[in-house]
């Protein structure tokens, strides 16, 4: 009971220390709060005008009392989160300070005089050396002036051994189109999520009146209009860099990264810090606060739902995960250690399970979130790459344990496998969601034990379809060496080791129908083909799959211009498929054609060939009209094929399909498929007999 105790202490005080904004019920005291912007940035926060280090000041700066004092550390420890940990230490700030009104004599012609408080009231003022000091009139306004007035430091640093004047003039020319600051590369995924939380705010050019005071208030109020509009400064710099504003912006951009020389926060962390994932940059992770018991206990806690720890949000249970990757190499005893990967592999894994929620057999799972207007899911991607930094944390704090570490990475693999299986079979995978899996495929695979190299690679040419069955519940590597044979007669004819990988994904999706070729779409089964080989709508024909599986296909959907039908496979389910490009080919993209070419020739003769035979070539040309008749097809090309191929996909060298194998010229031995474009008009017209079931 005791230990019970002090465990629930424990999270609580945990909760506290590592939560990014203070919107608990019970009031942290000031010193807590004080503490907390200490540990966080090297820099003291400071409410009394004696506790600032010497320098120029204003000539009023009263205290605030101790509600407002309160309120006001609130908002300078969410603030100063917008920065990496110590950073404002490490650029020489000593001391932040807070007060009721910043009020000076002398005014500097952008405010009035104020009777009543018997001079000109200010928002706050730089020291000029290694403090600010902030007025706190609104918790609107505060934000503004903690960064305008730390903008001004950083400034100063920045510049080293360089006049200001030659900032100045970096910023002048970049105005002028002279020097222009390029867009930042922000990831196609980071974009579109910024996109969709941005609210359309431009930066035009200059944020207020106030920015033509001089050119040092120019780049602290473009500072603060950054640090308030994070998202959609990101967007705007990205998407119209020649904006005044946007050069702006990009200038000071360039100033929060060089004030620190060697680490200073580049606008990745600054994308990390608007998606919500700062803890998990490397600019974060340098400074652990927690012992290593203190960790174990907490992880323990949250993996067994003792007391108060199912209150530990998800983001906290993964800074206490980064914090142990982080010490794992530290000297604890071997007996701690072993704790400490005990501990760190069951949150990884309650992590994984309670967010996509495994059911029953492990067929049936929870998916978050909601696709937009495009067809994507932000909120799964999301959840996509948080299990891939999982486990490349996992690999770090569990050392010494290969057995553990391997066993953990596989039983997570498999749900992963087994979640993607359940949404391909109900929704359309987008491309840039399938590149999320299988990237976060290939980073477990990265973060298996050393000693498993073998199973590694074996994970990265398994389909990711099929990893579930080859993984089992317990986390042991069982694949069905035997399944499919003729995936040697991709490794036999492709020596590239991308594209090899690329088609070994897609070859079990290829079919043998009757006596021509296919190739599978979905989970349940709907395999297209050439309309010559399918014959008519309600024909019935067996189609037979790479690993031996066979199923009845029944035509449902037919189109003899096109040379297109679509068949049903029935009882059908988990079945390995490949998915149309997202454009066309273009004459010289090279291809890969998986067939059946026929057993015997036209004359009866035997031919020795084997099926889900595998040829390359290259897109050799196109008919004026690609959606006109494609009886001989609108797209030539010339990668080996036979009698039987008809019907076979031809994919790019990522596994997508572009075209579909349906004749030959006799004359000119080159080759002819149905248009990509007759491919995807064909799918939209019939999309109900496309679905899934």
């Amino acid at each position: 009971m005791v230990r019970q105790s002090l465990v629930v202490l424990l999270v609580l005080a945990l909760s506290a220390l590592l939560r990014t904004s203070y919107a608990s019920e019970a009031p942290p005291v000031l010193s807590e709060l004080s503490a907390d912007f200490e540990r966080y940035s090297g820099a003291k926060l400071v409410f009394n005008v004696d506790a600032l280090p010497p320098g120029n000041y204003h000539d009023a700066m009263p205290e605030l009392d101790a509600e407002r004092q309160v309120a006001a550390a609130r908002i300078a420890c969410r603030e100063v989160r917008k920065l990496p940990p110590g950073y404002l230490g490490a650029v020489g700030m000593k001391a932040v300070g807070i007060f009721a009104r910043c009020v000076s004599r002398k005014g500097d012609g952008f405010r009035p005089y104020d009777k009543e408080l018997h001079g000109y009231r200010y928002f706050g003022i730089y020291n000029g050396a290694d403090a600010v000091a902030a007025a706190y009139y609104s918790d609107e306004q505060l934000p503004l002036t903690f960064h305008h007035e730390i903008f001004h430091h950083l400034d100063r640093v920045s510049h080293r051994s360089e006049p200001a004047r030659a900032d100045d003039t970096r910023l002048e020319k970049a105005l002028a189109g002279k020097e222009p600051y390029p867009p930042p590369a922000i990831s196609g995924v980071d974009l579109a999520s910024l996109r969709r939380r941005c609210d359309g705010e431009t930066l035009e050019t200059t944020v207020s009146e106030y920015a033509s005071k001089n050119p040092a208030e120019d780049k602290a109020e473009t500072a603060r209009h950054l640090m308030s509009t994070l998202v959609d400064s990101l967007v705007q710099v990205t998407g119209r860099p020649e904006l005044p504003g946007s050069q702006r912006l990009l200038h000071v951009l360039n100033v929060y990264d060089t004030a620190l020389a060697d680490d200073g926060p580049a606008v990745d962390w600054f994308v990390d810090v608007a998606l919500g994932r700062s803890e998990l940059h490397p600019l974060a992770l340098k400074n652990a606060d927690l012992t290593i018991t203190q960790i174990i206990e907490s992880l323990e806690a949250f993996v067994d739902r003792r007391a108060d720890a199912e209150a530990l949000p998800t983001e906290t249970v993964r800074r206490l995960l980064v914090q142990a990757a982080k010490q794992s190499g530290q000297e604890m005893g071997d007996e701690r250690a072993v704790t400490l990967a005990n501990a760190a592999a069951a949150a990884t894994r309650r992590l994984l399970t309670d967010r996509i929620c495994p059911r029953g057999d492990e067929r049936s799972f929870v998916v978050m979130g909601h696709e937009d207007a495009d067809g994507v899911n932000w909120t799964l991607r999301h959840d996509i790459e948080e299990f891939g930094h999982d486990a490349r944390r996992l690999k770090r704090i569990v050392t010494g344990q290969p057995e553990l570490l391997s066993r953990t990475q596989l039983k997570n693999l498999r749900l992963i496998a087994g979640w993607y299986v359940y949404i391909a079979s109900r929704w359309q995978v987008t491309g840039g969601t399938l590149q999320l899996f299988e990237r976060a495929r290939a980073t477990f695979a990265a973060s298996l034990a050393d000693d498993d190299a073998e199973i590694a690679k074996a994970l990265l040419l398994t389909d990711l379809k099929d990893l579930g069955g080859a993984i089992s519940t317990d986390g042991t590597w069982t694949p069905r060496s035997s399944a499919n044979p003729y995936l040697k007669n991709v490794d036999e004819e492709i020596s590239a080791a991308a594209v090899r990988m690329a088609i070994r994904r897609v070859q079990p999706a290829c079919v043998r129908l009757a006596g021509g070729s296919g190739v599978n779409l979905a989970a349940n089964g709907r395999v297209l083909t050439a309309a010559h080989v399918a014959g008519h709508v309600g024909a019935r024909l067996t189609a037979q799959f790479p690993d031996g599986r066979r199923f009845t296909a029944e035509c449902v959907a037919h189109d003899p211009q096109l040379d297109l039908s679509l068949c049903r496979l029935i009882d059908a389910r988990d079945l390995p498929f490949a998915q149309l490009a997202g454009a066309p080919p273009k004459t010289g993209t090279p291809v890969v054609c998986i067939g059946q070419p026929g057993s015997r020739t036209p004359s009866g003769e035997a031919t020795d060939y084997q099926p889900f035979h595998v040829s390359t070539g290259t897109i050799r040309g196109f008919l004026d009209d690609r959606l006109g008749d494609q009886r001989l097809g609108g797209c030539k090309h010339d990668a080996w094929t036979y009698w039987g191929h008809s019907g076979s996909p031809l994919f790019n060298e990522r596994g997508e399909i572009i075209a579909m194998h349906n004749s030959w010229d006799s004359n000119t031995a080159m080759r002819h498929a149905v248009t990509f474009e007759a491919i995807e008009k064909f799918l939209e017209e019939h999309h109900d007999d496309v679905g899934v079931d």
